[in-house]
């Protein structure tokens, strides 16, 4: 799957978009409206000056790697094609939107090879449907830090390793399951969303699939 995103800060005049500015200081606004191919996501910036437009499409055959790969207006309304006027607004505002394609990779069996290490998405590029790809990049460095600290050499990097193949493997997994879990079927119709919702964000779940993301402590973590 090859998902383009695009993304344009410029500020939209409509309601939709007056009513995220004028509450950009009262509360942090999320609004998302989503079916079970497309998500669209938007937030004020800036103090409220501008407005951040994310929307993800899934599409196949689609494989460009680049952060400056250029869209159009036209392209992202047909992509939004029956969506409603709200995010037409802020799609009507955009001048350049610009895509991306967001690749899965399998989780890599090694980091490390001599004296050589990699870190952040070298080593475990994820889709950021967990939010923790730049995360993922500061812990390493933490932990590398505390094993060069503590290990010499090739041991330091052996030592590395271990402490962070299993909690990355595990993101890039359930970044993964997370896709599908934001990107489901159910969500296109009204009662059916509702359902999945409640099914699928009830208390112990959400614990379940995040307690164990914010609990981990690189400074006490085993090395």
């Amino acid at each position: 799957m090859a998902t383009p995103g695009f993304d344009e800060p410029r500020i939209a005049s409509g309601p939709f978009s007056s009513y995220v500015l004028d509450n950009a200081f009262d509360e942090m606004f999320d609004a998302e409206r989503r079916d079970a191919e497309t998500v669209a996501a938007m937030k004020a910036a800036r103090r409220g000056e501008l407005v951040n437009f994310v929307g993800v499409v899934e599409r196949e055959g689609w494989p460009v790697e680049s952060w400056t790969e250029r869209g159009t207006r036209q392209e992202c309304i047909d992509c939004f094609a029956g969506w409603n006027d709200e995010v037409h607004a802020i799609i009507d505002s955009l001048d350049v939107p610009y895509k991306w394609a967001l690749l899965g990779r399998h989780p890599l069996d090694h980091f490390c090879a001599g004296s050589v290490c990699v870190i952040g998405d070298a080593a475990h590029p994820t889709l950021p449907f967990l939010a923790q790809g730049a995360n993922m990049a500061i812990e390493d460095g933490m932990l590398l830090a505390r094993c060069l600290d503590q290990f010499s050499g090739a041991e330091a990097l052996r030592r590395y390793e271990a402490a962070r193949m299993v909690r990355t493997t595990t993101i890039v997994v359930r970044s993964a399951e997370n896709a599908t879990r934001f990107h489901n079927a159910a969500l296109a119709n009204a009662d059916g969303a509702a359902d999945y919702v409640a099914r699928e964000w009830q208390p112990e779940r959400v614990r379940e699939r995040y307690d164990w993301l914010f609990e981990y402590d690189t400074l006490t973590s085993p090395v």
